[in-house]
């Protein structure tokens, strides 16, 4: 069963970020919501989380996932250890950030710079003007990796 609405930090954990970016963002007009009538709790609803995963190029899978993540099981058994580790495993970032990713591949931060403004390694803008972010996704960065490790052409040496 798919969900209709979700809260703040919920669509922080499927954007795979920070509750408070989630709240600029709504605060910046980048992500429509509501208010829950007497309080100030906010909510957003389902449509309006796809069209922005879309227009920010993140993937649906993410709000897949956190569903599947999240959804009561038709049997309302216990899990066992297993299956909490299996939960845990599907939680971890799909995306890395610029320092991360550097880190990760073992370059400078200015290498790093020159290959994503060259658009030679794989990367995501998300959001706008001075908030926009450029972020990694990991599946896609070993997929590049094991072209170059395979005599891919992708990166150019200087001669």
């Amino acid at each position: 069963m798919t969900r209709s609405v979700f809260r703040v930090t919920e669509v922080a954990r499927i954007c795979r970020v920070a509750p408070r970016t989630v709240e600029k963002w709504i605060s910046l007009g980048l992500l429509d919501f509501y208010v829950l009538p007497g309080t100030r709790y906010r909510r957003v609803n389902r449509n309006v989380l796809v069209r922005f995963l879309e227009e920010n190029g993140m993937p649906l899978r993410w709000l897949e996932e956190f569903e599947i993540a999240n959804s009561k099981s038709s049997c309302d058994q216990p899990k066992t250890h297993n299956e909490d580790k299996i939960t845990e495993i599907s939680l971890q970032p799909l995306v890395l950030r610029y320092r991360e990713a550097a880190k990760v591949l073992g370059i400078s931060l200015f290498t790093l710079a020159a290959w994503t403004k060259a658009g030679i390694i794989p990367h995501v803008r998300v959001g706008l003007g001075r908030r926009k972010r450029i972020l990694y996704p990991l599946d896609e960065l070993k997929a590049w990796l094991a072209r170059q490790s395979c005599g891919g052409v992708d990166v150019k040496k200087p001669k």
